[in-house]
């Protein structure tokens, strides 16, 4: 396709911006949607090399890790609240992005 493109008169970097990272663009949206998501449930690593340092290395899951250890489970939901809430925002941003993008890609 780039060449057929590039044959109507296009620069080889236009093609390439035309054709390549249009085709690319779902599958690159995807996974910094995917890798964000796997970030916030991030736990292993994250005490393993750093610890449970409060306000330092804490991360969502260590932090709710930390409340159901001292048994306060009314701020572990909420904090498990807020964990689904950053999952769901994340997956309707996809669902959103890569629908807008079938539309534009469809008109090219």
């Amino acid at each position: 396709q780039e060449e057929n493109l590039m044959v109507m008169g296009a620069t080889p970097f236009r093609a390439f911006i035309k054709i390549t990272t249009s085709i690319a663009l779902p599958g690159l949206i995807a996974a910094w949607i995917v890798g964000w998501l796997r970030s916030l449930g991030e736990f292993g690593a994250t005490v393993v090399i750093s610890g449970s340092i409060p306000f330092a290395t804490e991360t969502l899951p260590i932090y709710m890790y930390t409340l159901l250890s001292m048994a306060r489970l009314s701020d572990a939901s909420a904090v498990l609240v807020l964990s689904l809430a950053m999952g769901l925002v994340g997956l309707l941003t996809y669902v959103v992005l890569t629908s807008r993008l079938q539309k534009v890609l469809g008109k090219v």
